[in-house]
């Protein structure tokens, strides 16, 4: 008697959608990191990665959107989970914490990001657009800051942590991407927090002292 396999199930609609954009941003920035951003065409990622070019629109309206495949997904991991930290708790560690969270997915896209980073660098048209992606996903985090602290709008005491956090975020990325056998990107994020309490203490400011000051009655 013949052994029989098991049909494998069919993948769902959200499923093949999330096949298929994957495998468009994994074109695209071989692409990308081969030719040059400008010098590839929408018709080329498609052919890639093996599906139609009216398919590629259907998931991205330009080229340059493939690109920027981020979609500020980890600016909103971190204010999902920084509205769920107790409000006792000290801001620098809810922020600290809400930042960690996005840590599993840029494990998720490593190859993904460190490719990002090298075709970034090598147009001048994407660092600009870079520049204005930059500004966003700070803006986002602020706002979630300020929300937590109560405020209406974004205040500067919320921009500038949310500045330093973004910082923190991209120093910690590019040293967890310069390994080969790189530690969890929990860990390098943990120790460049680590740095900036201990940064703060030198200049005699507590551990709550990044958080907003009551105002004198």
């Amino acid at each position: 008697m013949e052994p029989t396999t098991e049909a494998k199930p069919a993948l769902t609609r959200t499923e093949q959608v999330a096949r298929t954009r994957s495998a468009l941003i994994d074109a695209a920035l071989v692409l990308f990191s081969s030719k040059g951003f400008d010098a590839t065409t929408a018709d080329e990622i498609a052919a890639a990665a093996g599906v139609s070019t009216r398919t590629f629109f259907r998931h991205f309206p330009t080229k340059e959107s493939v690109f920027f495949f981020d979609g500020f997904n980890a600016a909103h991991l971190f204010a999902s989970s920084l509205r769920s930290r107790p409000a006792d708790m000290p801001e620098i560690e809810a922020i600290k914490l809400a930042l960690l969270k996005s840590a599993p997915y840029h494990t998720r896209v490593r190859r993904q990001i460190g490719m990002y980073q090298q075709v970034v660098a090598s147009s001048l048209v994407l660092r600009g657009r870079q520049q204005a992606v930059r500004e966003q996903y700070v803006r986002l985090l602020a706002e979630a800051i300020a929300a937590r602290r109560g405020e209406a709008a974004i205040d500067r005491g919320s921009n500038l942590l949310a500045a330093l956090c973004y910082l923190i975020l991209d120093l910690a990325l590019d040293e967890w991407l310069g390994h080969s056998n790189p530690p969890p990107l929990e860990t390098v994020i943990n120790a460049h927090f680590d740095l900036l309490i201990d940064g703060a203490r030198a200049f005699g400011v507590g551990d709550r002292g990044l958080e907003p000051r009551t105002s004198a009655v």
